[in-house]
């Protein structure tokens, strides 16, 4: 399973092992930041291309899915597809010195194209989560990505993120997967109702098994548990 999610991202990781730093921020609470961080960038995305249609909130024709194009402002954020059709997401804590320096590095995938190429955001936190900078790596459009009924794909990662990090206060078979949080994949999946919903793999470092947690489309938690 731990290969599968690995193809999915088409990458092999190296990991750090240190789990919690001074602000009390794990990996998995500096991987939910970063996806804030994605939903801001795409609130913020525009253009800035003269050659592509215009897309301006309030002018005939607004597409609100797509990024919006003033040619007249500069190129900022990044586009929807980073929010509505990511796979998943690695993360690995930096060496550094003090607590305003980048200390942790996501990598939000989005599916891969046709051509097998595949687009990527990294994002850079400081020690304390707060967004640093990011680099947009190139890919081919993202290809054959499901299309979630009602909340979009990061919002239910998002949500999949809570039940660790709330539960991890009182269920020490979570903690791992807060404190050594490694990656997650999202795909769509059936509960045990046979309805659909998000099913989140989350990998932990020195952790055997996967914990999966399956969100119902509409945002809420559907169940989990631990397989190999």
């Amino acid at each position: 399973m731990k290969s599968k999610i690995n193809l999915l991202f088409g990458l092999t990781l190296i990991f750090s092992s240190k789990a919690v730093f001074a602000h009390g921020v794990t990996l998995a609470k500096a991987s939910e930041l970063s996806l804030h961080r994605v939903e801001r960038l795409v609130a913020l995305c525009n253009l800035g291309d003269a050659n592509q249609p215009v897309n301006i909130p309030g002018q005939p024709g607004y597409d609100p899915t797509k990024c919006k194009n003033d040619p007249n402002k500069p190129k900022k954020g990044i586009e929807p597809d980073y929010q509505n059709k990511p796979i998943g997401l690695v993360i690995i804590a930096l060496a550094h010195q003090n607590e305003d320096e980048p200390s942790f590095k996501t990598t939000v995938f989005q599916y891969k194209a046709q051509d097998g190429t595949q687009r990527s955001v990294d994002i850079i936190l400081d020690e304390e989560g707060r967004p640093l900078s990011y680099q947009e790596n190139a890919g081919g459009l993202a290809y054959n990505a499901p299309a979630w009924p009602d909340k979009d794909a990061t919002t239910l990662s998002e949500n999949a993120l809570h039940y660790i990090l709330e539960g991890a206060v009182t269920k020490p078979e979570l903690k791992p997967y807060s404190e050594k949080l490694k990656s997650f994949s999202i795909v769509p999946g059936k509960n045990a109702q046979g309805q659909l919903v998000a099913v989140v793999d989350f990998t932990a470092d020195g952790e055997a098994k996967i914990l999966r947690v399956r969100m119902k489309t509409n945002g809420d938690f559907d169940s989990a548990e631990f397989v190999q």
